[in-house]
């Protein structure tokens, strides 16, 4: 079986593929937060919030950035990815409108 170290010191199992212990493993060789929240970003559904975010990161046993500090983060990555802050709304589609007409 092989382990591993994780960098809070802790010994994982390299091989458990839940997804829980899979996001630790990446997110133990990350080198910075940044790298950190853009990971969670990607993980996370569509327009998650900062706020999301940081309680995801915290969910993974990871340090949590201010909430300043996440969201210029989050806003930068939305800006590159075309995701719009809805601040939690659903977003007017066209197919949403269409589908209320």
């Amino acid at each position: 079986m092989s382990r591993e170290k994780t960098q809070a010191g802790r010994v994982s199992d390299a091989s458990d593929t839940r997804p829980v212990a899979v996001h630790q493993r990446a997110l133990a060789g990350m080198t910075n937060k940044r790298k950190r929240i853009e990971y969670a970003l990607d993980h996370l559904p569509r327009g998650s919030s900062v706020e999301d975010v940081r309680a995801w990161l915290a969910e993974q046993g990871q340090d949590v950035p201010t909430r300043s500090y996440a969201s210029s983060v989050v806003n930068g990555w939305r800006a590159a990815n075309g995701v719009a802050d809805t601040n939690g709304k659903t977003v007017l589609t066209p197919q949403l409108a269409a589908a209320l007409r």
